[in-house]
């Protein structure tokens, strides 16, 4: 690995860009799945007070990681969409920034619900973060749906986003899906 390889440049994204990429999935798959299983646990489960806090654990962990992201996006070149159009290409940025945006509120939105009483933010018995409010039952309840559809809706992006690098590297056979899975050099044919 290069140090050139680290970077993106404007063929391929480059090491960094792919490992915040993946773990951002693998984090994110995790979050979703064990949020859909810990809805329905009961007080008498062996997991109910486990996995609540690997949910807010690595959800916080997400959301920091996806601060660090869009300052690294910020600051490094972003590589050119590959034989998109100019709507496709609109389209593919504004994908990318919902899925940011999905995350940020997914966890800003499950910091609310955890200190809706008023109490601090605690993962595994330490407090990390204080409340900035307190919320009704209604509002807290109200703040959970949200937080669950606004989960489903950044699941679905999701699907889309993976279809759509499928489709381009099963039909268009262009080098979307291959630029996000190792970095690429056009000039040595990679």
């Amino acid at each position: 690995m290069t140090e050139s390889n680290l970077f993106n440049s404007i063929q391929s994204y480059g090491w960094v860009s792919i490992a915040i990429h993946w773990l951002s999935f693998l984090m994110a798959a995790f979050i979703f799945g064990i949020g859909l299983y810990m809805v329905e646990l009961t007080y008498y489960d062996t997991l109910y007070n486990v996995l609540p806090e690997w949910h807010k654990a690595v959800g916080l962990m997400l959301g920091v990681l996806t601060l660090i992201r869009l300052l690294w996006v910020a600051f490094s070149v972003t590589p050119a969409f590959e034989g998109e159009s100019g709507l496709q290409a609109v389209l593919a940025r504004l994908a990318h920034l919902l899925l940011y945006c999905f995350i940020i509120v997914l966890t800003f939105s499950g910091y609310i619900i955890v200190t809706a009483d008023g109490s601090d933010l605690q993962l595994f018995g330490q407090a990390w973060l204080g409340a900035l409010f307190e919320l009704s039952s209604d509002q807290a309840e109200w703040a959970g749906r949200a937080h669950r559809w606004i989960a489903y809706g950044f699941a679905a992006l999701v699907v889309l986003h993976a279809t759509a690098a499928l489709y381009h590297h099963f039909f268009h056979h262009d080098n979307t899906l291959k630029r996000m899975l190792f970095p690429q050099s056009i000039e040595n044919g990679d």
